[in-house]
């Protein structure tokens, strides 16, 4: 059957094998009397078959033997056959985990419902790249744990996800590492530029993976096995790291997992409590431009109590500008691609979702309407779509969104931030407005602007929340403080562990300069200290001896910036002694022991398992940045 596939063009259908069946029939032909031969421009084929450019398909041996039965095969000269002088190993490389263990039809996927849905499509059970997408480890790391086994890998216990900034604070504890094959110690002040960038620009493909997985290796066999200090020392300097999401873990045994959360280590992205708003963005380009990736977010945020108390309608206008600073040119193509014909050198092309409990209005891309994806992820709505950014440009994405939210005791509304682990902090802009009727009549994490009117502008390094508190014009309020103290930005500690009869140091900002304010535990009066000139204050706050061990709240009571009262507060985990150890002894009282390493996207996950006194041989699959681009099936 031929059809037109162009002005002037014609062609016949062509049919894959699963689609032929060859029955009997009540009538022969010789095949003499048979033509099964075809033509392709001037060449004539006398095997009707055609293998497709796939480095799964066709080999060097493939395209021989196909021509010599007189069929066409043809070799994809951007793949793994034409671009290695030794194809063989980088094929193993790729089947370790993809092609491993049972073929990927017998593979099943047990996930939650949520992640079934949106990222199944992704053909996560043989393609591990793409398996850690959601932005929720206690979601991703039972499905790791479901799938390697089935992928050749042994069964795992945990898995601890690290990125380049998350070996940086590693590398802190450990001191710098030697590599074979690099011209300089690793350190905490170069594993970022040395992984992200300088790898890719100075190695061969090969060359560089085999580095980055022994990068990784030699920092977490340092991390392993040396004395690292006492648990506040470790705590202090991992905190800062674990709170922006750059060093998570997830635990197969409850209990261990109850811990990693209690501790704020599990990369969970916490339940929607009023409202709640968080950025992602997925490379599905196969190349290295998210190095080079700037995100912003202005949301005008407008609150109107609902007729119904305890509520309130909320409608944003959100805009996010992608900025990409790749070049066009001048870098190898494992940096800027393209990986292949449907990009452009240096173009960043990402998935990006949108997660807000809001329904959506509208949407557009830099001005044109934008039909996006709408789906439930997480106990909330998720819109999602494929943005492609040229080199130095910046694409801009408009959303409107509206609904309505639960406030907090008091009628606190509260905006949770969430924050993908990227390079770079976000540049986020709040703006909240009331409409004629009703004010502002307390705040938290915003900076008044009139009785109507509230904004911020906050580098977004870790996960924030900002603090509403609307009312009736002249109306009597009670004094009630935001329900949820420790989520503001308001309070800074410098350990998120402490021992009984320690002291801790806390810093809190926002009060009005020179008035007391008060810093205690768990919300009773304290310390009072007076705000500086920039209504900072600082203080040490000692946990008595004498206290249960139990996690505590230090909180700063006093006036605010803005005449009104302000509470900030941060959580403090208390243990009862906190002795030297070496990191196994974090994780659990038994011996955990690195077995995996396998490269996902933006940084690694270490797979772990407690075998005892024999380590696993090491897996390495290739990083994301050199694997296919994030593929979505047609229609």
């Amino acid at each position: 059957m031929e059809v037109e596939i162009g002005r002037g063009k014609m062609g016949r259908r062509a049919y894959g094998f699963d689609e032929i069946a060859i029955v009997p029939s009540r009538r022969t032909r010789d095949p003499d009397d048979v033509d099964i031969t075809w033509t392709l421009g001037p060449y004539r084929f006398e095997l009707p078959v055609l293998a497709a450019a796939m480095d799964g398909v066709v080999s060097p041996r493939t395209v021989a033997e196909v021509g010599r039965l007189g069929g066409l095969a043809v070799l994809n000269l951007e793949g793994i056959w034409c671009r290695y002088e030794d194809a063989d190993e980088q094929l193993e490389r790729i089947a370790t985990l993809n092609e491993g263990g049972l073929p990927p039809d017998e593979r099943t996927l047990h996930a939650a419902e949520d992640y079934m849905s949106r990222y199944e499509r992704f053909s996560v059970v043989n393609t591990w790249q793409n398996i850690n997408m959601a932005p929720d480890l206690p979601t991703v790391g039972p499905v790791i744990a479901d799938l390697l086994p089935q992928s050749g890998g042994p069964e795992i216990d945990g898995v601890i996800v690290v990125d380049p900034l998350g070996l940086a604070a590693l590398l802190r504890l450990t001191g710098p590492v030697e590599v074979v094959g690099w011209p300089e110690p690793i350190t905490a002040d170069n594993v970022v530029d040395v992984t992200l960038r300088d790898a890719y620009e100075q190695l061969d493909t090969e060359a560089r993976v085999d580095f980055l997985g022994d990068v990784a290796e030699a920092v977490w066999d340092q991390v392993a096995h040396v004395e690292l200090g006492d648990i506040t020392e470790i705590a202090d300097i991992l905190g800062e790291a674990t709170a922006q999401g750059h060093l998570t873990t997830w635990f197969a045994e409850p209990s261990e997992e109850a811990l990693a959360i209690d501790l704020g280590v599990a990369g969970a992205l916490a339940p929607t409590r009023s409202d709640s708003l968080m950025l992602v963005n997925q490379n599905a380009a196969g190349n290295k431009t998210d190095y080079y990736l700037h995100r912003s977010v202005d949301a005008n945020i407008r609150i109107e109590p609902a007729a119904r108390g305890g509520r309130a309608r909320v409608v944003i206008d959100l805009t996010i500008q992608l900025r990409n600073d790749a070049p066009a040119a001048g870098l190898p193509k494992i940096v800027i691609g393209p990986f292949d014909d449907r990009f452009a050198p240096g173009e960043n092309r990402s998935y990006v979702s949108i997660y807000s409990p809001l329904g959506l209005t509208g949407a557009a891309l830099d001005g044109q309407p934008l039909a996006l994806e709408a789906e439930r992820e997480l106990g909330r709505q998720v819109y999602g779509a494929f943005v492609s950014i040229p080199s130095g440009s910046t694409s801009t994405l408009e959303l409107g969104l509206e609904g309505e939210v639960p406030l907090g005791p008091g009628g606190w509304y509260a905006l949770d931030i969430g924050r993908q682990a990227t390079l770079y902090a976000d540049a986020v802009k709040i703006r909240v407005e009331v409409p004629e009727g009703y004010e502002i009549v307390e705040l938290a994490g915003l900076d008044p602007q009139s009785s109507a009117t509230a904004a911020t502008d906050i580098a977004l390094d870790e996960p924030t929340t900002v603090w509403v508190r609307v009312a009736a014009e002249g109306a009597a309020v009670a004094d009630i403080p935001p329900t949820y103290p420790g989520s503001t930005r308001g309070l800074v500690l410098d350990a998120v562990v402490a021992s009984l009869g320690t002291t801790v140091t806390a810093t809190a900002s926002g009060f009005f300069p020179g008035t007391p304010v008060s810093i205690g535990l768990d919300g009773t009066p304290g310390l009072l200290v007076s705000a500086d000139a920039e209504g900072v204050v600082r203080a040490s706050v000692t946990i008595p001896g004498t206290r249960a061990v139990a996690p505590t709240t230090i909180t700063a009571t006093g006036v605010g910036a803005d005449g009104r009262p302000l509470v900030v507060g941060k959580g403090l985990r208390v243990a009862s002694e906190l002795p030297p150890v070496r990191l196994p002894g974090i994780l659990g009282t038994r011996q955990w022991l690195a077995a995996v390493l396998v490269g996902l996207g933006f940084g690694m996950s270490f797979i772990i398992t407690r075998r005892a006194r024999q380590v696993p041989p090491t897996v390495k699959s290739r990083p994301r940045s050199s694997q296919k681009p994030i593929q979505v099936p047609a229609g």
